[in-house]
């Protein structure tokens, strides 16, 4: 396996640990003690801390949460990968009052790998579009 293939089974491990199997204690296995998110809300820690409270904040309003990725393209330290968000809205959210929808969003998240761990992640997810279907 190559360089680029082992960064891309490194984000398909992380993708199914932390966001399909929810388990948080895992982050600091996939991600670096340097990590930097830089998709961070405004005003929000671009570390660890920040990515925990992400986390908590999507676990806690969408039951069933998963998030598939459909394609991946990676080259030297950076993958980039093709995902689908899924789950059921049932707490508040951003505002909204659970609506108990099935919801989706794509996107896009693009994390840079060393040593086997995230270093810095970004992502571009289609929000409008989840807000729409929360309403």
């Amino acid at each position: 396996m190559d360089k680029c293939d082992l960064h891309k089974k490194t984000i398909r491990d992380l993708v199914q640990t932390i966001w399909n199997d929810h388990d948080l204690s895992r982050l600091p296995t996939y991600h670096h003690q340097d990590f930097v998110n830089h998709t961070v809300p405004f005003g929000m820690d671009s570390g660890m801390d920040g990515l925990i409270t992400s986390m908590e904040l999507f676990f806690n309003a969408f039951s069933d949460i998963r998030l598939d990725i459909h394609d991946q393209i990676a080259e030297n330290d950076k993958v980039a990968s093709f995902v689908m968000f899924q789950g059921r809205h049932t707490e508040s959210f951003m505002g909204t009052v659970p609506s108990n929808r099935a919801v989706q969003m794509i996107g896009i998240r693009i994390d840079r790998v060393r040593d086997g761990q995230v270093v810095e992640h970004w992502a571009s997810f289609d929000l409008a579009g989840l807000m729409q279907q929360l309403t």
